[in-house]
């Protein structure tokens, strides 16, 4: 009898397939879930396709040709990420990407420019917003720096529905990361990255207890981490995440079965 250790290992092109499958099948669990057609499910594809190309830095004519698509249709997409996906981008998620760049030191508004390729005129903006908000404070000097007022902020803002959907996009992106580090990546790889999933009872009255042990015992490790590491050019950026959710959450919304097979 043949056991999980005895199965081959697919090629890189197979494995590379079933990897993005799985990855793509809680996107089309909620889909399900909401009856979202296919068609729409597609488009959206395309579109997160088209941001991540151009997120990359690659121009319009490339991405047309990576997408294999007109430079009419790769236009019309710019258009419409610009009015419909990218005000997460601009709100939420490009004042987080500074200022956890800032983590690592103080730098200068024309570094940070020079870091994250993004447009300048966001970049300011986003600038604005940390020192208005209390995140970052610019240190006075012959080239003044933008520094973080604390380095343990938790970026945590559960009433804002952008800073929710920012939140869930960098949980995908970690997850993102895990998967090519752990199917793809090299010995180096491997060794930073690390992914488990417990599965277990919980009585209600307990709930509480799994935010207690984040707030009390892992953030405070975490901090301890990251803060043992100020000053060494050597330490690694690593993103790590904790969730957890209802089993079958999802199962019973949307269609269900009919008894035909």
């Amino acid at each position: 009898m043949n056991g999980p250790m005895d199965q081959p290992t697919p090629g890189p092109r197979e494995l590379g397939e079933r990897v993005i499958y799985a990855l793509l099948r809680p996107a089309a669990r909620l889909a399900l879930a909401f009856g979202v057609p296919v068609k729409d499910v597609g488009e959206w594809l395309q579109m997160a396709y088209f941001h991540e190309a151009r997120a990359r830095g690659l121009l319009l004519k490339k991405v047309a040709a990576i997408l294999d698509v007109s430079p009419r249709k790769a236009a019309l997409l710019s258009k419409q990420l610009k009015h419909n996906f990218l005000d997460v981008e601009a709100e939420v998620a490009l004042p987080r990407r500074v200022e956890f760049l800032l983590w690592a030191g103080p730098l200068s508004a024309a570094r940070i420019k020079q870091a994250l390729r993004d447009d300048e005129r966001a970049i300011d903006k986003a600038l604005k917003k940390l020192v208005a908000d209390g995140r970052v404070k610019l240190e006075p000097g012959a080239t003044p720096r933008y520094a973080v007022v604390r380095s343990e902020f938790r970026l945590v803002d559960e009433a804002g529905w952008l800073s929710r959907l920012d939140g869930l996009d960098t949980l995908l992106g970690s997850v993102a990361n895990a998967a090519f580090a752990r199917f793809f990546g090299g010995a180096r790889d491997k060794a930073r990255s690390f992914a488990r999933t417990a599965g277990l009872r919980v009585r209600e009255a307990d709930l509480a207890r799994l935010q207690q042990l984040y707030s009390e015992m892992l953030w405070p490790a975490l901090v301890a981490l990251d803060e043992a590491a100020k000053g060494d050019e050597a330490a690694h950026s690593i993103e790590v995440s904790l969730l957890w959710g209802p089993v079958g959450a999802l199962d019973e919304v949307g269609p269900q079965p009919d008894g035909e097979t």
